[in-house]
C-alpha cells in the first residue's frame, strides 16, 4: 500500500515536472517573438520626385538638351514590409515551409511580412503623394519592398504602362514610357538608421529623382522620326528612340530611393 502510495506520488511530481518544462519552453519561445494583437503603429506610405526644373547647360554634365517635364505616373501593384531578422534572436517558426508570407501562428516573427495590394497608380510632378497607410506591430523592419508593374485598367491612360513621363525637348513634345516589371527592395541609405515603428505615426517616402536622370542622358539624341511633332520614345516607337528608352528605362530604376519624411 505504501509503494502504491509513493509510485502514484513520484508519477504525480513527474506531471508536474513535465508540465513545468513544456510551460518554460513556451515562454522562451514567446520572448523572442511578438503577439500580433499587441502594440501597433501606423505608417503612412508616400511617393515624390526631386524635380527642380530646367537647368542650365553649364549644370549638367551629360545632357545637353532643354528637358521640362510635365506628367510623371508610376503604376505600383503591391508594397511589402519586410521584418528585421537581427530584431528576433532566435525565434524563428518555418512550419508552413514559406518565409514570404505572415504564416498566422499568433506571432509576427522574423518569417513575417505585410503585404499591401494595389494598384497605386501615381501622378507625382505635383509634388508628393501619401497613397495608402498600414498599422503594423510595433518592430524593426529591414526594407520595404515596391513590386512595378503594368497596370491592368483598360479604362486608364496607363494601361499596359508602368511608369508614363510626358514634356519638352528643346520645346519639341515627347511621351515616354516604359512596361518593365521589377521589385525594388528599399532601404535608407545611412546603414545606421532602421525603419522602425514604435506605436507612433511615422511617413515612409519613395522618391525619384528625376533630376539625376534628366541630367545622365544626353536627350539631343531624341528624334521626331514620322515628322508628326511628337517625339516617342518606347520600345518599338516610331520614331526610331528605342536605345533611347532603354537609357532612360535603367536611369530612372537607378535613381529611385527612399527617405524619411
Amino acid at each position: 500500500m505504501i509503494k502504491s502510495k509513493m509510485k502514484k506520488m513520484k508519477n504525480n511530481l513527474l506531471k508536474i515536472a513535465m508540465v513545468f518544462v513544456l510551460a518554460v519552453i513556451v515562454a522562451c519561445s514567446n520572448d523572442s517573438s511578438q503577439d500580433i494583437t499587441g502594440e501597433r503603429g501606423l505608417v503612412n506610405i508616400a511617393a515624390g520626385v526631386v524635380y527642380s526644373g530646367n537647368t542650365s547647360a553649364a549644370q549638367r554634365s551629360v545632357n545637353t538638351s532643354e528637358v521640362l517635364l510635365s506628367e510623371f505616373k508610376v503604376n505600383l501593384s503591391e508594397i511589402e514590409f519586410e521584418i528585421d531578422d537581427d530584431y528576433y534572436s532566435d525565434y524563428d517558426d518555418r512550419t508552413t515551409g514559406s518565409d514570404d508570407e505572415w504564416d498566422d501562428d499568433g506571432f509576427y516573427n522574423s518569417t513575417d511580412d505585410i503585404e499591401l495590394e494595389g494598384p497605386f497608380e501615381l501622378d507625382l510632378i505635383g509634388g508628393q503623394v501619401t497613397f495608402a497607410d498600414v498599422s503594423i506591430p510595433n518592430a524593426t523592419y529591414e526594407e520595404i519592398e515596391f513590386e512595378f508593374d503594368k497596370n491592368e485598367n483598360p479604362s486608364s491612360e496607363m494601361f499596359n504602362k508602368t511608369v508614363q513621363v510626358k514634356g519638352t525637348i528643346d520645346g519639341i513634345p515627347f511621351t515616354f514610357w516604359t512596361g518593365f516589371e521589377e521589385e525594388f527592395e528599399l532601404d535608407y541609405d545611412d546603414i545606421n538608421k532602421d525603419i522602425v515603428v514604435d506605436s507612433n505615426a511615422s511617413t515612409v517616402v519613395i522618391t525619384f529623382n528625376l533630376d539625376l536622370l534628366i541630367d545622365s542622358i544626353d536627350f539631343s539624341s531624341a528624334t521626331d522620326g514620322n515628322d508628326d511633332g511628337l517625339i516617342e520614345i518606347y520600345s518599338n516607337d516610331p520614331d526610331g528612340n528605342n536605345a533611347l528608352a532603354e537609357l532612360i528605362k535603367e536611369s530612372l530604376k537607378d535613381n529611385i530611393d527612399l527617405i524619411d519624411d
